[in-house]
């Protein structure tokens, strides 16, 4: 039976490489904020350039022609693989490990603004109501003063009609047409669909673990949404019954921004090292394994053959 050419050590090495520019594209992609396209240019470049200089070290190992020129490109072959490792180990390799590094100071600034959105509704929904109250309470007074005889200049000013329906009744549709400004048809609309992003954002930031590019959308669109949500509630709280005159409603504008903790590079972690040394070996496993100076389909005897 007709056996391989493909050696054990060839296998590994194509692994290996493919392992290293892998973790370079998750690198990139975070580097990148989500770049696909840049992130796998990136991850291909390094797996070919690796895996084919590592592989045409071991093959230059084994050639008899040309003995001398081919140990001389067997030698650059291997400082450019050397080289190369290097500059990819320090400069995209470990990005993926140093993100991951401060995953729980992300995680908890991206909660702190998940939890501030959610919070907006709430705090909307307290401040429309306390002004529903509150111009109830001048209407009412309103009411009394022309009851009284101080006057009732007011209560024309505020609507009210002196022979329509009862004071009781005129104030219910007041304040019934004051919360359909505050709370127009589409507010439960917005209030869903921002809570349904809200806790799909958080579960992402929870299972960072098990699905980590998915950060990355929540890290470019947290801020967007959550600030739209703040325009649309703040348009909706200028709207004004007769002669009121409310607060303004006051909330903070999202901006806990980590992106820069994505963006930056930073030294290597000890574990990117070693990780890192461990695939240089591994990539390098095919040359190690080739015997110097027999036939180029030949294999050295301590190596499996596929």
């Amino acid at each position: 039976m007709k056996q391989s050419n493909f050696t054990l050590g060839f296998i590994i090495t194509l692994l290996s490489s493919l392992s290293f520019g892998f973790i370079c594209f998750l690198g990139s992609i975070f580097l990148s904020l989500g770049n696909l396209n840049q992130s796998i240019i990136v991850g291909t470049a390094v797996s070919s350039l690796l895996c084919f200089t590592a592989l045409g070290a071991a093959r230059l190992k084994r050639t008899k022609k040309n003995f001398k020129s081919s140990r001389v490109w067997e030698i650059l072959l291997l400082i450019l693989f050397t080289g190369l490792t290097t500059v990819f180990t320090w400069f995209i390799f470990p990005h993926y490990f140093v993100v991951n590094e401060q995953s729980v100071v992300i995680q908890n600034k991206l909660n702190a603004s998940l939890t501030e959105s959610k919070n907006m509704f709430s705090a909307y929904e307290n401040y429309a109501n306390s002004r529903q109250r509150d111009y109830k309470t001048v209407l009412q007074s309103v009411v009394l003063n022309c009851q009284t005889g101080i006057g009732c200049e007011d209560y024309l000013d505020y609507g009210f009609n002196l022979n329509g329906p009862s004071n009781v009744m005129q104030i219910q549709s007041k304040i019934r047409m004051m919360n359909i400004e505050l709370f127009p048809s589409n507010y439960e609309l917005l209030k869903r669909d921002d809570l349904k992003w809200i806790e799909e954002y958080q579960q992402i930031v929870k299972n960072w673990e098990k699905k980590p590019l998915g950060i990355i959308d929540v890290i470019k669109n947290i801020e967007k949404k959550a600030n739209s949500s703040r325009k649309k509630l703040l348009e909706i709280s200028e709207s004004k019954a007769k002669n009121e005159s409310p607060t303004d409603f006051k909330v903070s504008p999202i901006s806990e921004d980590v992106k820069n903790l994505f963006t930056t590079k930073r030294a290597p972690t000890l574990f990117s090292l070693f990780l890192s040394v461990f695939l240089y070996s591994m990539m390098l496993l095919s040359w190690f394994t080739s015997k110097r100076e027999i036939n180029g389909s030949r294999t050295a005897s301590y190596e499996v053959v596929l």
